[in-house]
């Protein structure tokens, strides 16, 4: 008869599979006398054990067999928290200007995995409460301390100025809400004339010759979200160089949102030296002047007379064949110039010779070889012009 048991005692815990979770005791040495019952105590903290079913099993060893043992079942609950976040890129916004949401959705569980959840962002008015704007995201799977990030993108419009609210929430895949976050921001009334208006100018022609009307159009559309009164509108017309201005035409209109005003100018160029010019479509609304849009106009002139180099006025010179040499023209407008040279026998300059055609210009001097041979004691009589593609100098 077997009055004292000692043997080893096991405690683990398992899946429902079988696969080992934790050894709770693992060989304690016990020693039970007969009829007697004991009670042993274990702690086992689940710590970042997954939420769900597991086997508690106890057993007691003694000559190398198993004697006895007895199992539990236990369930651990889990932990189904979430932190989210969403945040603008700004606080404040324009019209027609872009809304960057980032949304952001964590798992502060430390044992469940979280699948199938939907995460619903909504923008809304905050006075009446109405849906502007909605965007579903799926997440899959979301570990515990696994972050999920997106963004939404949302046009302000010409949604009225205001506070309008986000929020942001989360739903498990039977529709119940896990969890849910809200931001706040602002769409400005900003009645700027970058801000409220869209310009547009063109030029009928972007050259034109000293004296010549060019026909100037433009369109100024409100783009804002409230309707604009008494709007002051310019064409001004600027030296590109010396950066004055030489012109300003003026116009006034209102317009109501969404509304469109054209117009033509007719610009007169008698008092505009041969320059480049900006051609500048301005806004004022109450006090705020800004630029909308520009183009372009060039007023052409023509270029200088070159002067003589060699040979000078009533000059003897030996060869048949002389190289007849030009000081460089200057362009009012810096246009690159080519050069024409004609040699004659008379002074009238009725009977031409020979003639070079457009040569490029050189470095300084501009030099045509005559081709035509000439007589020995002979007089003749040359000339040059400048061109710069559209109108000839004097010669």
């Amino acid at each position: 008869m077997i009055s004292i048991r000692t043997g080893p005692l096991a405690v683990i815990v398992t899946d429902l599979k079988g696969a080992v979770v934790a050894q709770v005791a693992a060989a304690q040495q016990i020693t039970v006398a007969a009829g007697e019952e004991r009670a042993l105590n274990y702690v086992w903290n689940t710590g970042s054990t997954l939420a769900g079913n597991y086997r508690v099993s106890c057993s007691f060893n003694e000559g190398g067999g198993v004697v006895a043992s007895t199992e539990a079942l236990l369930t651990i609950v889990g932990d189904k928290g979430l932190a989210l976040g969403v945040t603008t890129d700004k606080v404040a916004y324009n019209p027609n200007e872009t809304v960057t949401i980032a949304s952001t959705v964590q798992s502060n569980s430390a044992n469940y995995i979280f699948s199938d959840l939907t995460a619903k962002i909504a923008i809304s008015d905050q006075l009446s409460a109405v849906s502007l704007y909605s965007e579903t995201q799926t997440i899959p799977i979301l570990t515990p301390g696994q972050l999920a990030e997106f963004r939404t993108y949302w046009n302000t419009s010409t949604n009225p100025p205001g506070r309008y609210n986000i929020n942001l929430e989360v739903r498990d895949s039977a529709g119940n809400i896990v969890s849910s976050a809200t931001g706040l921001f602002t769409i400005s009334g900003d009645v700027r004339p970058s801000k409220a208006l869209r310009g547009q100018i063109s030029v009928d022609k972007t050259v034109v010759l000293q004296g010549e009307a060019a026909g100037i159009s433009y369109n100024v559309t409100n783009t804002g979200n409230m309707d604009l009164t008494d709007i002051g509108l310019s064409v001004r017309t600027v030296h590109v160089v010396q950066q004055t201005v030489y012109d300003t035409l003026s116009d006034q209109t209102s317009l109501q949102m969404g509304q469109t005003y054209s117009a033509i100018k007719q610009l007169d160029t008698h008092n505009y030296t041969a320059k480049d010019y900006l051609v500048i479509l301005r806004a004022n609304i109450s006090g705020v002047e800004e630029t909308l849009a520009s183009s372009y106009l060039r007023v052409e002139g023509a270029p200088s007379a070159p002067s003589l180099y060699q040979p000078m006025q009533g000059a003897d010179i030996e060869a048949l064949t002389p190289s007849l040499e030009i000081n460089n023209a200057a362009d009012p407008n810096d246009d690159s110039l080519s050069y024409e040279f004609e040699i004659y026998s008379d002074s009238g300059l009725s009977n031409l010779l020979a003639s070079s055609g457009m040569l490029s210009e050189g470095s300084g001097v501009t030099s045509w070889p005559v081709t035509a041979l000439l007589l020995e004691n002979a007089v003749y009589y040359w000339r040059a012009r400048a061109y710069d593609g559209l109108l000839y100098g004097n010669g």
